[in-house]
């Protein structure tokens, strides 16, 4: 193969014992996902992008997401040229606690399965910062500090947000 040249579809061998052209599909890039952000978003980045083509002829594919992304297709056919596929952070990741949540995103040639590829996927929900106070704080009752603007309870001894 020269440079610059494209890949080839892989050959095998019909029964009759003369070789056929198996196509793939091709997802690029190669990397994963991660996300992140505070509980309730916004998350970072929202959107991702990858190209689905086929390394010869037309293929058909199709796209499985963690309940946390949407797909812009999850299903089509395209060729050598490719289409971009955008997934985007749905409103499901809103609802999600703190904490890690995957799995992968699956890319699945449904013309013959050569080429199909995953794309690990995580999210990440951060646990909540806590605010920092404004204005004047004044001594509460007991362990407590109390913000006289937004009335924001916090553990004297960990700094906690403990009520609002």
């Amino acid at each position: 193969m020269t440079s610059g040249s494209k890949c080839h579809a892989p050959r095998k061998a019909n029964s009759a014992g003369s070789s056929t052209f198996t196509f793939a599909v091709i997802v690029t890039p190669s990397t994963s996902i991660a996300v992140s952000g505070p509980p309730g978003g916004p998350f970072s980045p929202s959107l991702i992008e990858y190209r689905v083509s086929a390394s010869t002829g037309t293929v058909s594919y199709s796209i499985r997401t963690p309940s946390w992304l949407t797909a812009s297709s999850t299903t089509g056919a395209t060729d050598t040229k490719g289409v971009i596929i955008t997934l985007t952070v749905n409103a499901n990741a809103s609802n999600l606690r703190p904490g890690t949540y995957g799995p992968a995103v699956a890319f699945t040639n449904v013309s013959n399965g050569h080429g199909s590829a995953t794309r690990p996927a995580r999210l990440i929900v951060r646990e909540p910062s806590l605010p920092r106070p404004t204005g004047q704080i004044e001594r509460g009752r007991g362990d407590y500090l109390l913000d006289d603007h937004g009335g924001y309870l916090l553990d004297d001894r960990g700094g906690r947000l403990l009520g609002q």
